[in-house]
């Protein structure tokens, strides 16, 4: 891949709500983006993208449908936070068995201690024990 510095950069990840969706479509329209938001957002979701802008094109804005479209939004972020969260405690179990310690594995991931700890031991892993050799 290229690099075009003239060119704005696009955020590869796309918002899946609606609303946040349809306020985007009203930026980028009328300008040269490439890959297009129909394209970024095919490769994001598959085969659901063309629902997921028809829903989006076709809101309206209205006092209900706004509620509707922020319920959904809600949704969809809670849904990237409980992803991001499983995530991260997968990365302080990989660091964890790197021989990194429990400051540098909260430093890197923003996880509490509990946490830490937590992931750990639902690996199979007692933190404890790593002095006595594991």
């Amino acid at each position: 891949m290229v690099a075009h510095p003239s060119q704005k950069y696009l955020d590869p990840r796309l918002p899946t709500d609606p609303c946040s969706l349809g306020e985007l479509i009203d930026e980028e329209h009328g300008q040269d983006v490439v890959p297009c938001l129909y394209a970024r957002l095919h490769a994001q979701l598959g085969d659901i993208a063309e629902d997921v802008l028809s829903r989006a094109t076709g809101w309206k804005g209205n006092r209900t449908s706004r509620r509707e479209q922020l319920l959904a939004a809600a949704e969809d972020w809670r849904g990237q936070s409980l992803g991001a969260g499983r995530g991260l405690k997968h990365i302080a179990v990989e660091l964890w068995n790197g021989a990194d310690n429990v400051q540098d594995i909260r430093r890197a991931t923003g996880l509490s201690r509990t946490t830490v700890y937590e992931a750990l031991r639902a690996a199979g892993i007692d933190p404890s024990a790593r002095d006595s050799g594991q």
